[in-house]
């Protein structure tokens, strides 16, 4: 097959999980399938964006920049399937939501959530979103769903048969394979984190994130003097924004450090330096985060909504991500518990065998074939 990546969407270190996504099943699909040539859709912002080496494949950078969005949905519609056809396109695959309404050929759209569903944002924004991501997904000829709790979500909200739907599971980084001590000697020490020992989580401004209930947890347990911890918010954030609005409104002022966003080595260190992983989202597609804390042994307490206990099974501890006390109470009983530390990281080990990026690859190749009406061996899986 010649199979085209529909890339367009990509802003490197900007778009997270979906980049993952798209690093990771590049990488699989150069383990997986090596007998297949791959031609990769690009943006003017991706055009040097590493692939993995063994992948067959070329590059196509469109004069298009995905920051401006509108742009980029008119060349996605109206010009991408003209460079389809000129480089012999079997199949299109679009891992970012959106697909060609009219590619013709055969094509696969990802859609990772439905995010912009589960939360307020301007009217205009979520209609377009909306419409074009609805479109592709009852245009396209299958989508894929990275949970089973996205793939349930897509066939009520769009109203699609369910074996058009196809559930594939992603993975995390892989564990480092640098010792910790070169791990160490990678990363640039950050100020604040000595002393008392901290949890760490990922730090948005996205609502579906839940961070301001996080910190009102944090104020809880600072109240009843029961906050043994500093909280260690990872992420893009701008100073003097709406998090820091409320920590300076709940007083909890040197409890809370912010890094901005960090490379990999630091933080890998930053994992590893962590009491463990608080996730408190609300809703999430999958939960990325989850596994990489667990590939660094890393012990997960969780939101026990969306895809989350899905992704974390038996490995995590729960909390309702709407109720303050349940937060609190679940982030003390576990930071206090060493024993149940122990038993989460040894966990959090267990559960990543069911992940890898292989597996991502070999799944998406069946939806693939299936698509194009190719011998497949077994039927396709709505799981992972």
């Amino acid at each position: 097959m010649t199979i085209g990546i529909n890339l367009l969407y990509l802003l490197p270190s900007i778009v997270g999980g979906t980049e993952t996504y798209a690093a990771g099943l590049l990488r699989g699909l150069a383990s997986v399938a090596r007998e297949h040539r791959f031609v990769l859709f690009l943006n003017q912002e991706s055009s040097g964006w590493p692939v993995p080496d063994g992948l067959k494949c070329k590059r196509v950078v469109c004069p298009v920049q995905a920051v401006r969005r509108g742009n980029r949905y008119a060349f996605e519609q109206s010009r991408l399937p003209g460079l389809l056809r000129e480089a012999g396109i079997d199949i299109l695959h679009s891992l970012g939501y959106n697909a060609p309404l009219f590619p013709g050929r055969p094509s696969v759209v990802t859609i990772p959530d439905l995010n912009f569903r589960a939360y307020d944002m301007p009217w205009m924004r979520r209609s377009v979103l909306d419409f074009f991501v609805r479109q592709s997904a009852r245009r396209a000829n299958a989508v894929i769903a990275i949970s089973e709790f996205t793939r349930s979500e897509i066939i009520r909200v769009f109203g699609l048969k369910p074996e058009k739907v196809t559930a594939i599971h992603l993975a995390g980084q892989g564990a480092p394979q640098a010792s910790g001590a070169a791990l160490e000697a990678t990363a640039v020490p950050l100020p604040g984190l000595t002393g008392k020992p901290y949890i760490l989580a990922f730090s948005s401004v996205t609502p579906n994130k839940n961070i301001p209930n996080l910190l009102r947890a944090c104020a809880r347990l600072r109240e009843r003097g029961d906050l043994p911890f500093r909280l260690v918010l990872v992420g893009h954030l701008l100073p003097g924004g709406i998090l820091e609005t409320h920590i300076k409104e709940l007083r909890l002022d040197g409890e809370v450090l912010f890094t901005g966003y960090v490379e990999r080595p630091q933080l890998n260190t930053l994992l590893r330096g962590a009491r463990m992983l608080v996730f408190p989202s609300y809703y999430e597609g999958f939960g990325l985060p989850i596994l990489e804390a667990m590939e660094m042994g890393l012990p997960v307490v969780c939101s026990n909504r969306g895809s989350l206990p899905e992704v974390a099974a038996g490995a995590a501890c729960y909390f309702d991500p709407f109720s303050v006390d349940s937060m609190a109470a679940t982030i003390l009983h576990v930071v206090q518990d060493e024993a149940l530390l122990a038993s989460l990281r040894e966990r959090g080990r267990e559960n990543l065998r069911r992940f890898s990026w292989e597996a991502t690859a070999r799944k998406t190749l069946d939806v693939y074939h299936h698509v194009l009406g190719g011998a497949v061996k077994g039927t396709i899986s709505h799981s992972s």
